[in-house]
């Protein structure tokens, strides 16, 4: 699961769920992990590592995405991860188990996994995660609708990834946040360029996470036209945006980064790694795709 070390077990086994035994659910199984460098790699080490596991993993059938991107001066990187379900995880790791694991566990250390989806298929991805030493914590998305479409080639190989996070407002009950973030999943997947938009909710810690795939960052303007009348101030009014991760590649990450100053996001870029969407061409095709800026001023997610 862009695995690596994680703090509690060094070198965490495979996550294995039965092959041809995935469970029911509507909608992918999306991880999201966020790793450090190891003490006294190089950009250039975490790379090739990266890179390696990731074109590895894309070869894999099920697997949607695994696109990794790094932040060079946090010495930190991100993984979005898009599975059609937690059955494509057995064979992901029998893929990558030989070679590109143990590369990647010597160069990387994981130190948040995030796990969304429908709760049977979060679920069963949860208990493997435990047992190979990693804590995820878990959002369900079977309330808030299936929110993902994955395009067929594009041309433009480097889609924008946003993972956003947010907690409820006082006073906001479990039904109103859901149709809020129901309401805006359904309203974002209408607009051209938007591959996703998929909320997740975890009602003990009242916190919602959703996942956002567009085709470059010059969509993000058509969302906001699409959504800021009506959409999106009931989820204003439920919701505060905690922690926005932005992924893509320089040019979307710094055109999108404007519109988004006021959450404070961190920044992830691909071009070094190359991309991992099914839909956006392959590591080998990768190149930055040219973007218009984003808005001046976007409402929170």
């Amino acid at each position: 699961m862009g695995c690596a070390g994680s703090e509690e077990k060094k070198e965490g086994e495979p996550v294995v769920v039965e092959e041809g035994a995935a469970p029911a659910g509507k909608g992918p199984l999306i991880m999201t992990v966020t790793n450090k460098w190891n003490e006294g790699k190089t950009k250039e080490d975490v790379v090739a590592a990266l890179s390696a596991l990731q074109a590895k993993a894309m070869t894999v059938e099920g697997v949607r995405a695994f696109q990794y991107s790094v932040n060079e001066e946090t010495k930190t990187n991100m993984v979005t991860e898009v599975y059609d379900d937690a059955g494509v995880i057995q064979k992901f790791f029998a893929a990558v188990g030989e070679v590109e694991l143990p590369a990647l566990i010597a160069t990387i250390t994981t130190t948040e996994t995030l796990a969304a989806g429908p709760k049977a298929q979060v679920d069963a991805a949860a208990e493997a995660l435990k047992g190979a030493g990693f804590t995820a914590t878990l959002f369900y998305t079977d309330e808030c609708g299936e929110c993902v479409k994955m395009p067929e080639k594009t041309g433009k190989p480097f889609p924008l990834i946003m993972t956003v996070q947010n907690t409820w407002n006082e006073g906001q009950t479990k039904a109103d946040v859901v149709k809020a973030l129901k309401d805006m999943g359904e309203k974002a997947m209408t607009v051209e360029g938007v591959y996703a938009f998929q909320y997740g909710i975890n009602e003990e810690k009242k916190l919602n996470q959703v996942t956002e795939i567009y085709e470059s960052a010059e969509v993000i303007g058509k969302f906001f036209a699409a959504v800021g009348e009506t959409t999106l101030p009931p989820l204003v009014k439920a919701i505060t945006t905690t922690k926005t991760l932005a992924s893509g590649s320089k040019a979307d990450t710094d055109a999108a980064a404007g519109g988004l100053a006021q959450f404070s996001p961190t920044l992830f870029v691909m071009d070094d790694v190359g991309a991992a969407c099914q839909g956006f061409g392959g590591a080998a095709e990768a190149a930055p795709a040219e973007a218009e800026a984003a808005p001046e001023e976007p409402a929170a997610e």
